[in-house]
Parts: C-alpha cells; sequence; structure tokens
C-alpha cells in the first residue's frame, strides 16, 4: 500500500504564489472544494477514551476529503497532464509503502 503526502504533491503541481493559499488541509479544501472544513476538534483531548461522536466525526471528514482533494489536484492540472501519466512514477518520492500490523 501507499501513502501520498498531499502538501508534497502540491508543492509540485503548483507554483509557489498558488501554495500560499494551501498551507492546511483546512486551506487546500477551502481553495479547491470550495468549502469550510470545522477543525473544532483538532484541538481537543485525543488521549482521553472513549473518543466522543464530534472527535470521530472530525476524523472521518479529515480522512474522507482526502481521495477528492487528490483527484482534484491530479485532474485536468496541466503540470500533471505534463508527466503523460506518469506523475507518480517520476516522483516516486511522493509515494511511502506502509505496512501495518492489526492490534488485537
Amino acid at each position: 500500500r501507499s501513502v501520498v503526502d498531499l502538501q508534497s504533491v502540491i508543492s509540485v503541481v503548483y507554483p509557489r504564489a498558488s501554495r500560499q493559499n494551501m498551507s492546511s488541509l483546512q486551506k487546500i479544501a477551502a481553495s479547491l472544494l470550495s468549502r469550510r472544513l470545522d477543525k473544532s476538534q483538532q484541538c481537543s483531548n485525543w488521549t482521553q477514551r472513549p473518543l466522543s461522536q464530534e472527535q470521530l466525526d472530525y476524523a472521518i471528514l479529515d480522512a474522507a476529503v482526502l481521495p477528492s482533494l487528490l483527484e482534484i489536484i491530479m485532474q485536468g492540472n496541466s503540470v500533471v497532464e505534463g508527466y503523460g501519466g506518469n506523475f507518480f512514477k517520476i516522483h516516486s518520492q511522493l509515494l511511502s509503502s506502509v505496512r501495518y500490523q492489526k492490534v488485537g
């Protein structure tokens, strides 16, 4: 399995001036999706169990928005199209292999 760092992809795809408005997930979502992410749970107590429903909703939304953002970045972008479908082959450093083991 591979993991993509959205911030790193943005640094390759968008010029420096455009990246100023994309320094966080909230700003990227606002810029590309015209949506504001609710970040009110970001600094809540994530060590306390069980997590609150608000924390779970926050985590789900943060994770769920990433594929949509990557799709918007990759589709119809002249920089990406310039790689002829080989963007991640050429920029393989943007991918990380992740190995995980189930707990329990």
